[in-house]
């Protein structure tokens, strides 16, 4: 096997006539998701690669034998979770150990001897095959260590000429030199739009990767097949970016908590992942909108402070002051938040679309966040900021925990394909109604 450091793509020299080898969009021979730490210059740090919030991660069009992801885990009490998805397909989902690991992405099967190479190999050595590694579970601000990021990859021997290559780091600019880069990952095609999804556990797919309820929070629960955002993302040729936090909520948590709540950090890369290490890695810096702005943006809060109207106060265990949302008292309150949030949002991303999305499970905030709405478009004149309900989840989809499956997420996905077929006027979508065959 030979080492590949992640920081190769960052070579301006690595691929001739490629400004640069990694980008956030556009032609690519390595395509990031999500949000994760900046160099001075702008540039995503690749050494490594840290992936913070739910469906971060890459994709890459590799056209070797076989590609091996060295990864790098640690948590104390969560432990993440990632799925490998070969051309729109997901294939496997791993639970790395805890320190550096190969996880296995793609291997191509070699033919018997003296048997014909399969057309689906030689395709991939061709045209490549398009590998996507993301982080299933969510950001973790319950757990301080938990981390995950990606240092490199390890490729297979017969991917190399005969005067070969002993890839490591110190070797870097040789494999540049022998383009190997160029061979092995080539140019994936243009992605001209980007979704940006704010929510809780529904937007953090929870219950999507076990089907059964348990009394027990577990963040292999978690899961991405199926889930709204990718059906999105694939539907509409899109990158995505999800900021989502299981409990959380526009006013307040679950549990009345105040501090567990979006807005706060939605302006920074990941400030709920705290840690030295995370911090290092740029979790508590500023997002730089200035380098991509969202073309849409979901919001689905407000399932937990629904869910707070019923439940006893919480204590703050240093002042000893009780907080609590409480019905016919709170709405005007929870309005204000999310018009201020909406306004931060706008800030921004000045030309996006806005949804503001509510139904998969509660439905009881639903006209008042259709009144902040309208209030907010009537202040302000933003006419590119709609209210949408989702379709709820009935009992034969529901979940762990009660949350939405596949078909909740597919109805959801549905809704908002015809919104955004209305207010996009861009082309490059598939209407609704996939092409046979066609993953997400």
């Amino acid at each position: 096997m030979r080492y590949i450091p992640l920081k190769v793509f960052e070579n301006k020299k690595a691929v001739e006539n490629d400004t640069n080898a990694v980008h956030s969009s556009g032609d690519s021979r390595l395509n990031v998701w999500g949000r994760t730490g900046c160099r001075t210059d702008g540039q995503k740090r690749l050494d490594p690669l840290v992936l913070f919030w739910t469906a971060s991660g890459f994709d890459c069009l590799f056209c070797g034998a076989q590609l091996w992801a060295d990864v790098e885990c640690d948590y104390k009490r969560y432990r993440p979770y990632v799925s490998v998805w070969i051309n729109g397909v997901q294939v496997i989902r791993y639970a790395p150990e805890k320190g550096r690991s190969r996880l296995c992405l793609f291997k191509a099967v070699p033919c018997a001897a003296g048997g014909k190479e399969s057309s689906a190999v030689k395709s991939c050595s061709t045209q490549g095959v398009h590998i996507r590694f993301l982080k299933d579970s969510q950001a973790m601000a319950g757990d301080f260590v938990h981390r995950l990021c990606v240092h490199g990859f390890y490729i297979g021997d017969d991917d190399f000429f005969e005067d070969g290559f002993a890839g490591d780091s110190e070797n870097c600019a040789e494999f540049v030199e022998k383009a190997y880069l160029k061979k092995l990952f080539l140019p994936l095609p243009k992605k001209t739009l980007m979704f940006e999804f704010v929510g809780d556990s529904i937007t953090s797919g929870e219950g999507l990767e076990q089907h059964v309820h348990t009394k027990t929070w577990s963040p292999e629960k978690q899961g991405l097949r199926g889930h709204f955002a990718l059906l999105l993302a694939q539907r509409f040729n899109a990158d995505i970016s999800v900021l989502a936090q299981s409990g959380w909520g526009l006013t307040a948590g679950w549990n009345n908590d105040p501090a567990c709540v979006m807005p706060p950090v939605y302006t920074k890369v990941c400030a709920l992942a705290k840690g030295t290490k995370n911090k290092i890695s740029g979790a508590d810096e500023e997002w730089d909108f200035s380098k991509r702005s969202a073309d849409a943006v979901f919001i689905n809060l407000g399932t937990n402070d629904e869910f707070a109207l019923d439940q006893p106060a919480w204590q703050d265990p240093v002042l000893l002051r009780e907080y609590k949302l409480t019905r016919g008292i709170d709405e005007d309150r929870i309005q204000k938040t999310l018009i201020s949030f909406i306004r931060t949002i706008r800030q921004c991303n000045r030309s996006a679309l806005v949804f503001v999305c509510y139904g998969m499970v509660l439905t009881g905030f639903t006209d008042i966040f259709e009144a902040a709405v309208c209030r907010y478009c009537g202040e302000t004149q933003d006419r590119n900021v709609f209210f949408v309900r989702l379709p709820a989840v009935d009992k034969e989809d529901a979940l762990s925990g009660g949350h939405p499956g596949p078909v909740c997420h597919k109805r959801a996905a549905d809704v908002l394909t015809e919104e955004l077929n209305k207010h996009l006027s861009q082309g490059n979508f598939f209407p609704i109604g996939l092409p046979h065959g066609q993953g997400v």
